[in-house]
């Protein structure tokens, strides 16, 4: 199934654990394997109403998901999706893993994986207004009732467009939102909190290069109580030595 979009905001939706278990549930099977039904898993599933912030963050961890699965398949060939995510359901069963899936563990860099699939439902969940780990059927419980809203809502005029610009133009040329999006992106980069533990460290210095190039010192601006000078500038040349990163012009560095 395509989803035709250049926006990763809906990649990001519907890469998270709450549209996973609502296709799931609403789809049927071919044989025994899922199927995604259009009609049934996309058309009434309602994404939410995220604020510019939300729908910024929520981009950022799918782009940085996206590019993280492309580096690993493309350095190595021997590994597919679906041998990351099997070893991906088997780390959070917490089943000891075969050497084989060892392997893809640590080529596919799955824990990593891991991490990017957890901040993205957290960050999802936030835009709902959900908690992160509502179990699967209070999921399905919470997307039909915020559907149900939804319906009542159109009834009355008020469509949440997925594609305004597509469906419907006339309001976007009478909303000027491109300017509130660059200012509320710029606030959010600046008050960004840094994570404690190391690894989370690293995967956030990644993220923030998806937006764009950018030097030791501008990371460091990004992040509240990040280092500075030397020891930021040691932690680029790490992501760029695991391949998370490059260097590029100006002592910049890039995804």
């Amino acid at each position: 199934m395509v989803i035709a979009s250049s926006d990763a905001f809906l990649l990001g939706i519907l890469q998270s654990r709450f549209h996973g278990v609502w296709s799931l549930r609403a789809s049927g099977t071919l044989e025994d394997r899922p199927r995604y039904h259009n009609q049934l898993s996309f058309d009434p599933f309602p994404f939410p109403a995220a604020s510019a912030a939300q729908r910024l963050e929520i981009a950022a961890i799918a782009e940085e998901l996206d590019q993280h699965r492309k580096a690993r398949l493309s350095e190595y060939t021997h590994l597919t999706i679906t041998s990351l995510y099997n070893v991906l359901s088997k780390l959070r069963a917490m089943t000891p893993l075969a050497p084989a899936e060892k392997d893809v563990h640590d080529a596919g860099q799955v824990s990593i994986l891991r991490e990017l699939h957890d901040r993205l439902d957290d960050a999802v969940a936030g835009a709902y207004g959900w908690p992160a780990n509502l179990p699967e059927g209070d999921i399905v419980a919470h997307v039909v009732a915020l559907n149900s809203r939804r319906v009542a809502e159109e009834a009355e005029g008020n469509v949440r467009w997925l594609r305004p610009e597509i469906q419907a133009p006339e309001e976007v040329r009478r909303k000027a939102v491109q300017t509130e999006l660059a200012v509320l992106e710029g606030v959010a980069l600046a008050l960004q909190p840094r994570p404690k533990e190391a690894p989370a460290q690293f995967i956030a210095l990644r993220s923030a290069l998806t937006r764009g190039p950018a030097t030791a010192q501008d990371l460091s601006r990004r992040f509240k109580g990040a280092p500075r000078g030397r020891r930021m500038t040691e932690m680029l040349a790490t992501l760029a030595a695991l391949g998370q990163a490059r260097p590029v012009d100006g002592g910049r560095y890039s995804t």
